[in-house]
This record gives C-alpha cells, sequence and structure tokens, in this order.
C-alpha cells in the first residue's frame, strides 16, 4: 500500500523534473533566437558589403573624373551638373558606412594599403605613404578595398 506521504514525494520529484525541464528549453531556446540573430545581421553586414563593393570602381571613376575636369570646362553647366552627381554619389556611400582610405604620411599598413610604387626620399622616413594612387574604402572595420599607394624608402 502506498502512503499520502510517497505519493505527495513521487508529485513532487516529477513537478521538479518538469521544471527543470521546462527551464532547459527556455534557456534553448534563448540561446538559439540570440544565435539567429548573430547570423541575420552578419549576412545583413556581408550582403551590404557586397553590394558597395560592387559601386566602388563607379566611386573610382568619379573621383577620376573630378581629378581630371579640363580648365576650360571647369565652370560649365555640364560639367557643374556631373561633379554634382559625383558629389552625390560620395554622400550615398558616406551615409551607409563607408570611409575612404586615404591619408598620406602614415606607415604602410598590408592590411590597408597595396604598395604600387616604392620611392626613394632623403626627407622621408622608410615606410611611410607617400602618396595615393587609388583611395581605398572601409565598411566599419572591414577594408572593402584596400588603397594603392606609394611608399617611400
Amino acid at each position: 500500500m502506498v502512503h499520502s506521504s510517497q505519493t505527495h514525494g513521487f508529485k513532487r520529484a516529477a513537478e521538479e523534473e518538469y521544471l527543470a525541464g521546462w527551464q532547459r528549453a527556455r534557456a534553448e531556446f534563448d540561446n538559439f533566437r540570440k544565435r539567429v540573430s548573430r547570423d541575420q545581421q552578419a549576412y545583413s553586414q556581408q550582403a551590404r558589403a557586397a553590394a558597395v563593393a560592387s559601386l566602388l570602381g563607379v566611386a573610382d571613376n568619379f573621383q577620376a573624373i573630378v581629378k581630371h575636369v579640363p580648365p576650360e570646362l571647369k565652370d560649365h553647366t555640364w560639367a557643374q551638373g556631373v561633379l554634382h552627381v559625383a558629389r552625390q554619389f560620395e554622400q550615398l556611400l558616406q551615409e551607409n558606412g563607408v570611409t575612404p582610405i586615404h591619408e598620406t604620411g602614415v606607415a604602410f599598413d598590408p592590411a590597408f594599403h597595396e604598395a604600387v610604387e616604392q620611392v626613394k626620399q632623403k626627407e622621408s622616413q622608410s615606410g611611410l605613404v607617400i602618396e595615393i594612387i587609388q583611395p581605398g574604402y572601409k565598411l566599419g572595420d572591414n577594408v572593402l578595398k584596400p588603397a594603392r599607394v606609394k611608399v617611400s624608402a
């Protein structure tokens, strides 16, 4: 014969087991939700980087246009329109978190720079970026395209 105290003990053990199982399931679900959120953020960042990276060639072309506008066309309305579009494009990149890599006088860093030429200079310390041939771009901390630079030897 089973006493009521034994029945109560079995019930209590079952309740504790169910509670522990529910708590584990809840913790596992919370961990799953956090992992899915991190994965979605990573995927979103990768998609954004890929979309922006595909536009960087256009940015380089606009910079070349701005740099090489013939002096006789500088005040022409058509040239001013093209320069305005170039500024809008640059602003669009900035609004999307893209920052240019275009500093001179900094130490050469292969994570941010691609050396295309080494130049001997007496007045400059060795290993410094002395000229930007083509700017690079970053999205947050990720380098989308390294800057092509001349480095002092």
